[in-house]
């Protein structure tokens, strides 16, 4: 999940009400210029893992986790969690992924050099304050310049092209969901429709929920019911 833990402690809860153990991993923009070694190398969430899916062997079982997914950051950090993971020769089962206001495509944050004025103007269109619109534009062109730097020539592919690999074409066995906006300026439709195709020509089977109207990591917020049924319904499919 990307977001501070009280932004996304109601998706925590939604998937309590369903009968789920649930465990919020916190995502930050540092984790855009950190190797994947780095991120959550230390996060208690993957002991907590660690621990259930011994419990879970001494049981003859296996742990199931079902990664949801809040935009970019989500997927870093998901990336990195199952890393560890298989790294540490954790045994768990990954049998579906939700994807909210993700992924983005397999272009990166190139994807953003041709566009990026749009993308301010549409990011800041409710800062009325011109100062504070030009300060708000300045620093995220200067992040998303410092990313593109960080990630330049041989130190890449960058975070996002690294999500796309994995998440969608190395990945493409399990089922997704993907619930996302035409209105969303941040990780836009085309963005996502480009990932889900790619997905569906891998021959994942996958489930695609377009909100229109609700804004970035929005859905759930402005269409509780909808976002909550579109989850049961995949999952009903998917996962005995």
């Amino acid at each position: 999940m990307h977001a501070p833990s009280r932004g996304v402690a109601k998706y925590a809860n939604l998937f309590q009400r369903l009968g789920y153990r649930t465990e919020v991993v916190e995502s930050h923009v540092g984790h855009l210029f950190m190797p994947p070694a780095w991120i959550h190398a230390k996060s208690p969430t993957v002991a907590a893992l660690e621990s259930a899916a011994s419990i879970a062997n001494n049981d003859d079982t296996e742990l199931v986790i079902i990664p949801h997914l809040i935009s970019g950051g989500g997927c870093i950090s998901w990336y990195c969690v199952e890393r560890h993971l298989r790294q540490r020769g954790v045994r768990f089962f990954v049998p579906a992924m939700i994807f909210d206001s993700s992924p983005n495509s397999g272009k990166g944050f190139d994807v953003f050099e041709g566009s990026f004025d749009k993308i301010l103007d549409d990011f800041t269109s409710t800062t009325t304050s011109p100062v504070k619109r030009w300060i708000a534009r300045t620093v995220l062109k200067a992040g998303w310049a410092a990313v593109m730097l960080r990630w330049s020539g041989r130190f890449g592919p960058d975070p996002l092209q690294r999500n796309f690999a994995k998440l969608i074409i190395a990945d493409a066995a399990i089922p997704k969901l993907f619930l996302y906006s035409s209105n969303d300026v941040i990780i836009t439709a085309p963005e996502v429709e480009e990932a889900i195709a790619a997905a569906a020509a891998g021959g994942t089977p996958l489930d695609q929920v377009n909100f229109h109207t609700s804004l970035h990591v929005s859905h759930y917020l402005d269409y509780p019911e909808v976002y909550e049924q579109s989850i049961v319904n995949f999952l009903t499919k998917y996962v005995p």
